[in-house]
């Protein structure tokens, strides 16, 4: 699993997870294009935007690496802080295994106090 974080929403933290077995060299050109295609730059994000986004993120993920190869993503999880909310959105083993959300979320949490 690696986790990126990313500052491309008005400078709200973004965090994409994933486990895959692929190269993930062009995972930062999907994200940004994919968060150009939802968000409005100087347009207040309302909490539906931010859900939109989310979903919108791991959908694109896993897209596009199943189209390099078959069910190479186990998972995917786009957490997304905006001024006092925090969205969710998990694919996979995310969703299906408590032992990975709780990986991830451990992970999240020492990231965020180094």
């Amino acid at each position: 699993m690696i986790i990126r974080k990313y500052n491309i929403i008005g400078g709200w933290p973004l965090y994409v997870s994933i486990i895959c077995d692929q190269d993930l060299s062009k995972l930062d050109k999907v994200v940004n294009e994919g968060v150009r295609k939802l968000y409005i730059p100087n347009k207040n994000i309302s909490i539906q935007d931010t859900r939109d986004i989310a979903g919108y993120l791991s959908n694109l993920i896993v897209e596009f690496y199943n189209k390099i190869k078959e069910n190479s993503v186990e998972g995917v999880a786009v957490t997304i802080y905006v001024d006092k909310l925090l969205v969710n959105s998990y694919y996979g083993d995310f969703m299906n295994h408590l032992a990975c959300r709780m990986e991830h979320v451990a992970l999240l949490n020492f990231m965020t106090q180094v």
